[in-house]
């Protein structure tokens, strides 16, 4: 089974210069020292993936394993040089497409509905954040992250059955 998912995460992970005192307040310098001052980063983005899954169908359960990219989408916001002066909001983004498996089970309610439970796992590899006007990465890592998801939801099958 081939499918596509488009995911809305609302942010659990905010930090705000504005508001508070964050670990990552503070100035930063471009590679040729511009100045940028942080402002925002959160986690709330979109995300899109597509699902190759191997199903087994029995007595309207079906088990299955599954093999997952995705892209995704985060951002930080500083505030950056304008005529030499920090007054410009500008972002610094990561768009990144992942590579993950999935696992579950989903349960046919209906002829063409169905209730899932996944499991999702992606590996984010060197996540940066970069933003074209400054040529330079503001976030830069040599790791490796691991995105897991638990899933529960309802689906309706648009072919087939």
């Amino acid at each position: 089974m081939l499918s596509a998912h488009i995911y809305h995460w609302n942010s659990t992970f905010d930090l705000d210069a504005n508001k508070e005192d964050t670990w990552l307040n503070g100035f930063y310098f471009s590679e040729d020292r511009q100045p940028l001052l942080f402002q925002k980063f959160n986690n709330k983005h979109f995300e899109y993936d597509l699902q190759l899954k191997l199903l087994y169908d029995w007595n309207n359960i079906r088990p299955f394993a599954g093999f997952l990219v995705n892209k995704n989408t985060y951002k930080m916001q500083f505030l950056v040089p304008e005529n030499k002066v920090l007054s410009k909001l500008d972002d610094f983004k990561s768009d990144q497409i992942n590579f993950g498996f999935s696992l579950g089970i989903q349960y046919l309610l209906l002829k063409k509905f169905l209730v899932s439970l996944e499991y999702q796992e992606y590996k984010m590899k060197n996540i940066r954040l970069k933003n074209s006007d400054f040529n330079f990465d503001i976030f830069k890592t040599n790791n490796t992250f691991a995105e897991r998801k638990i899933n529960l939801g309802i689906s309706y099958i648009i072919s087939g059955r």
